[in-house]
């Protein structure tokens, strides 16, 4: 397929104001090639105006939209897929373009997976919208370091000075750029040796300081910050922080066994420490759905044994199990964080367990970023339980103040005829379909039940 084609169809579309068209073929184009920074431009351009068409702004309902696509990046950011995190990044993106915090992770990811350019991209766009944040400006710094580009890092570092001026690692970081910069003039390389960093009277401590203060995305860094890691764990066992550092890096590396290692002697000295808690638990989830994956591999190959697929669904079993012990952990540990709410009511209600998914789902509603998705949840728990007037009142509760019928929207249209249906609420029912009509004929059976509305009147 030719990307420049491409690219030129989805520009022309913008310009003529079909954004959705556009959308779909930027994001289309993206997925088959990510390093394209001219594409996401493009793309954000058109949610920008998107957006401004409709007389809307970024944020507010815009987490409810994109709350789908949030739970994806959260997945995919644990499971370290970042080339996954880039795609739902950009479908969350659609509905809230300036958001910094999702800006943030698809610059991560971007980094991980090698494309700096897409990175610094990213990044200027989230400064652009977020000028107070000194940490955008640092980040950026950092990177444009990443990519030599020493006289951007150097504008980006004496920003970040103005906005932290007690900050003395910024006058460090500072110096070292304008040794870097003498070196790539051509000036003392015999003297130093290549390296800015024997400009800096004890190395070893320049060194340590630029591995926290980096971003490592490849192998090199990582395996270099490690051996640190294990040398400060080797002279100070009781080093809080050293020992969750070199947990993370043996995470991130999947060195799962010795990541639990480190992080269990840290809970030995800080039991309460939620965060190590949940670390702990996250990499048993994780080693435990790579051996499901095994599992499934065995059980799908020709002539496997009946017992095979046994174990798999054991295992399954044992998982989903762990992972509601888990979710009900963290959600006593933090009563009030309604994220976690919602997250432990969308794995009941996976799980079929009504009750207590809508036990979940009445917290979690009183946070605006997941009232919508927490009323059609219960209105669903409610239908399920034939509760079909219940159901109704939440999908009515779950669409009040929708101003753009997306496919969410339709949802919950959808689902509220079904309830008022099964309720014998007739006059209900009609409108819920009509009104489905009249925005998508092609969603769902609304085309079939239309026609059998009007046969009906027509008989009738």
């Amino acid at each position: 397929m030719d990307m420049g084609k491409l690219y030129d169809t989805a520009g022309a579309a913008v310009d003529r104001g079909n954004y959705d068209y556009a959308i779909t073929l930027l994001i289309d184009l993206l997925k088959m090639q990510p390093s394209h920074q001219e594409a996401r431009k493009k793309l954000r351009e058109a949610a920008v105006r998107k957006l401004q068409q409709a007389g809307k702004t970024s944020g507010g309902s815009a987490w409810i939209s994109g709350l789908p696509a949030f739970v994806k990046i959260l997945i995919a950011r644990l499971s370290k897929k970042f080339d996954k995190v880039l795609i739902e990044s950009e479908a969350f993106l659609l509905n809230d373009p300036r958001n910094k915090l999702v800006l943030v992770w698809l610059g991560e990811a971007a980094l991980h997976l090698g494309l700096n350019k897409v990175a610094i991209d990213t990044y200027e766009w989230a400064h652009d919208n977020h000028r107070k944040d000194a940490k955008l400006v640092f980040r950026l710094s950092q990177i444009y370091t990443l990519e030599h580009d020493i006289p951007k890092a150097t504008e980006h570092l004496e920003l970040y000075r103005r906005m932290n001026p007690d900050d003395r690692e910024a006058d460090r970081m500072l110096r070292d750029l304008a040794a870097e910069q003498t070196i790539d003039k051509g000036y003392g390389k015999a003297a130093t040796g290549g390296t800015s960093w024997e400009l800096v009277k004890d190395k070893e401590e320049a060194e340590r300081l630029s591995d926290e203060d980096r971003i490592m995305h490849s192998d090199d860094d990582v395996s270099r910050a490690t051996a640190r890691a294990e040398k400060d764990v080797e002279l100070d066992p009781k080093n809080r922080k050293a020992l969750n550092s070199l947990g993370q890096l043996y995470r991130r590396s999947k060195r799962y066994d010795e990541a639990l290692r480190m992080f269990e002697k840290y809970l030995a000295l800080d039991p309460a420490n939620l965060e190590v808690q949940d670390a702990i638990n996250d990499i048993k989830y994780q080693k435990m759905l790579e051996e499901v994956e095994k599992l499934e591999e065995a059980a799908a190959k020709p002539g496997a044994s009946s017992e095979a697929a046994q174990h798999l669904q054991e295992k399954k079993s044992q998982v989903r199990q762990f992972w509601a012990k888990e979710l009900d952990r963290r959600v006593k540990s933090r009563p009030t964080d309604l994220a976690m709410r919602h997250s432990l009511g969308e794995f009941l209600f996976q799980e079929e367990q009504w009750d207590l998914a809508l036990a979940q789902f009445q917290h979690s509603r009183r946070d605006p970023r997941f009232r919508r998705e927490s009323n059609d949840r219960m209105g669903q728990c409610f239908f399920q339980k034939r509760m079909y007037d219940m159901a109704e009142k939440q999908y009515e509760a779950a669409y009040q103040g929708t101003e753009i019928v997306d496919d969410q929207a339709k949802d919950i249209l959808y689902n509220w005829a079904m309830a008022a249906e099964a309720a014998g609420h007739d006059e209900e029912y009609e409108d819920k379909v009509r009104r489905l009509y009249e925005t998508d004929v092609s969603f769902r059976d609304v085309g079939k039940r239309m026609e059998a509305l009007y046969k009906k009147h027509s008989t009738g």
